[in-house]
């Protein structure tokens, strides 16, 4: 099946879509769809709005170096220890961080599970 479609001209020329074409024209469709879904999946799992707080993952190696990352909702307390672990550091806290505050846990071994400040600053660790 052949579609023509004009290409806006005056000299009668035309485009045509061959089946080939048109099953270019349907995957890029599909894509564009399943990159909407990804999306959506990924947002739904994103960070937080500011306001409502945001999960803090604060991780160091003693003396040597310290670093801290906002990290997704779906985070625990274990997974901030497990990117702690992969980064060869020693000690690691979790904490939260509003618009004009920033709390953070007291810092603790990867053998301990560290626990997340008090209130307003806990950001549901």
């Amino acid at each position: 099946m052949n579609a023509r479609i004009p290409n806006g001209t005056n000299d009668n020329r035309s485009i045509f879509l061959t089946r080939a074409g048109w099953a270019s024209v349907a995957v890029a469709l599909i894509g564009v769809v399943g990159n909407y879904v990804q999306t959506s999946k990924i947002s739904a799992d994103s960070v937080a709005p500011l306001e409502s707080g945001q999960k803090l993952c604060t991780i160091a190696e003693s003396g040597r170096w310290s670093d801290g990352i906002i990290v997704p909702k779906s985070w625990l307390v274990t997974t901030c220890r497990e990117y702690a672990d992969k980064s060869k550091a020693s000690i690691y806290a979790v904490g939260c961080v509003r618009p004009g505050h920033v709390g953070i846990g007291k810092f603790q071994t990867l053998e301990n599970l560290a626990v997340p400040p008090d209130g307003d600053l806990n950001c549901g660790w």
